[in-house]
């Protein structure tokens, strides 16, 4: 149960940003087909999708096997995991609207000390835009359980308000 860090291995703090799971999928998706989904089946170690898959046959399997194939699920708890271990740098866990609503507190965790940076981190606000989801109901239920685990996120007193 380890996160592959790669050319990252030495890295002394980390900032992860876990967004809205199925928002997350489809995103990815959108933007690299089944390339980055690959990555988090590998990590669960399960074999890679065709280049070919489209997304509603990708809801349509996680729908037949009543559970997450993408290894999204797994990806988000071993980071969870992650940041109460002793031997893993300094892990932040954040969601895209703490991202966004204390920036500026996180550009400090992760070193940035320039003031004129640092105010222009203070100037950036989560506004995001509609999203819905192109999973059927019986996908997004699937989802809900770690969706509640990334939510939670928000009400952990982690950033210096």
């Amino acid at each position: 149960d380890a996160i592959y860090l790669g050319r990252l291995g030495c890295a002394s703090k980390a900032l992860v940003i876990l967004g809205e799971p199925l928002h997350s999928i489809e995103s990815v998706y959108r933007r690299y087909s089944v390339d980055h989904i690959n990555k988090w089946r590998e990590y669960a170690r399960k074999a890679p999708y065709s280049r070919l898959l489209r997304l509603s046959h990708l809801w349509m399997e996680i729908q037949f096997a009543r559970q997450d194939t993408t290894g999204l699920t797994f990806y988000v708890n071993s980071w969870l995991r992650a940041k109460n271990e002793q031997n893993w740098p300094e892990i932040r866990l954040v969601t895209t609207k703490t991202l966004y609503d204390h920036a500026a507190d996180h550009a400090q965790f992760l070193g940035v000390s320039n003031p004129r940076a640092l105010r222009l981190f203070r100037q950036l606000s989560y506004n995001p835009k509609p999203f819905q989801t192109t999973a059927p109901p019986a996908v997004q239920a699937i989802f809900n359980p770690i969706k509640t685990r990334i939510l939670q996120l928000e009400s952990q007193p982690e950033v210096k308000g």
